[in-house]
């Protein structure tokens, strides 16, 4: 069983969704790599002024675990032979979830980097390839991968006229009436260092025993690089300590909280973390990931995104921003009655169809 995203009050996709003209569609692709450069977690949002929307995923993609995070939730789907349509009630979505790069996407190269190509070389029976919409082209597409530390990029283009940004830990290419777009970018990945680790406490974490169970409290600019959710190699060996001296106790639930400063970010961040909202929800994430791959039993684990909603000290001082910039496990070790869960499952979605409805492809 996958571990859950839970996204507090709504906020953050309402954070990144705005009203458009009809027929006027936007788009945002957000990849954060892992750090050996072959995985990613991605975040998509489209918005368009249409009363539905579908989305293409082909059958490689299809037959993946589901995504973590849908919006809206009231998700269909509808098979052919080459992959599975995902039916949107409204003409917004939003998609979360975590992938392998496959064997066509990444193929490493003599001098020993790594090079992705986003298109596979297909084109489909419409006509269309690469990252598509249908029947209008993109009135604006932005595509972002955010980069950990261990990953130096060295070439980057696109079929299509854009943009190019490169900012600290992003590469984002952004395009206005843009149609079947295709990327390609080499990068290198850094040799790991040697890590020790170690189960004596570690700066920067702060452990609380409460009636419900244990809150433990990690400072984010221990964890993650500034205004990002890339872990520092400090903070994945933190996690992995704690990981280890977790993984023993009888642990019912760990639930992972992302908490911000008030401050808005800066416009180049805002391209990738639309508020603070998402900025939390990725911090989060990436710490469940990380413990799972520790080894804590993923079906335990449940990331939530307060934001800036929860803080625990005066946002108008430095040192009360700093504490509010934050990471929060409630470890429960009580055994409640276990609820019955169910998992956004494409195989288990209806097949109808949506007439009218926009299109679009990955």
């Amino acid at each position: 069983m996958p571990a859950r995203v839970w996204l507090a009050a709504a906020g953050l996709i309402a954070s990144s969704l705005y009203a458009a003209a009809v027929g006027a569609v936007a788009r945002e692709d957000l990849l954060f790599l892992s750090d050996d450069g072959q995985a990613y977690t991605l975040f998509t949002t489209l918005r368009s002024g249409l009363p539905a929307r579908e989305l293409y995923v082909p059958q490689a993609r299809a037959d993946e675990a589901p995504y973590l995070f849908f919006y809206p939730p009231e998700t269909r789907a509808r098979s052919l032979e080459t992959g599975r349509i995902l039916q949107f009630n409204g003409g917004d979505y939003a998609l979360l979830g975590s992938r392998q790069f496959e064997s066509h996407e990444i193929t490493r190269q003599n001098d020993g980097s790594y090079r992705f190509r986003s298109w596979d070389g297909l084109t489909l029976g419409n006509g269309h390839f690469g990252k598509w919409n249908a029947p209008d082209p993109f009135e604006q597409f932005t595509y972002a991968w955010v980069i950990p530390s261990t990953i130096d990029i060295l070439e980057y283009s696109s079929n299509r006229s854009g943009q190019w940004t490169r900012e600290d830990n992003a590469l984002v290419w952004t395009g206005r009436n843009v149609n079947d777009i295709t990327f390609d970018i080499r990068f290198r990945v850094r040799p790991p260092r040697t890590i020790t680790v170690t189960a004596e406490p570690v700066r920067g974490v702060r452990r609380d025993n409460a009636a419900a169970g244990e809150r433990i409290t990690l400072d984010t600019a221990l964890l993650f690089s500034s205004g990002s959710h890339a872990l520092t190699d400090q903070g994945r060996t933190t996690l992995q300590n704690l990981a280890a001296q977790l993984q023993n106790q009888p642990i019912e639930s760990i639930v992972v909280e992302g908490h911000t400063d008030n401050q808005p970010l800066k416009p180049y961040l805002q391209e990738i973390y639309p508020s603070n909202w998402e900025l939390s929800a990725m911090r989060a994430t990436h710490v469940v990931r990380v413990l799972a791959e520790a080894g804590i039993d993923a079906a335990r684990l449940e990331a939530r995104a307060y934001g800036e909603q929860h803080p625990v000290a005066d946002n108008k001082t430095e040192e009360g921003r700093a504490k509010n910039r934050r990471i929060e496990l409630l470890v429960t070790r009580q055994t409640p009655a276990q609820s019955a869960e169910q998992s956004v499952a494409e195989k288990n979605l209806p097949a109808t169809e949506t007439p009218g409805a926009g299109q679009g492809g990955e």
